[in-house]
């Protein structure tokens, strides 16, 4: 299920709604699009902490 969305996200143009609204400007370890699919993982995978999700 996880790669379906991911592949759904793919569809959509990410890179264009970043530098609309220049989500990248600051950024220090993740991107805008590793961001959404980090969290997105750690919601479909139920993690209760960033540490669960990290391990995953």
């Amino acid at each position: 299920m996880f790669k379906q969305v991911v592949n759904l996200i793919e569809k959509v143009n990410i890179s264009s709604i970043v530098r609309s609204y220049d989500s990248d400007r600051y950024y220090k370890a993740f991107k805008s699009r590793t961001h959404l699919i980090t969290m997105l993982f750690g919601i479909l995978s139920r993690c209760d902490s960033m540490t669960e999700t990290c391990e995953g």
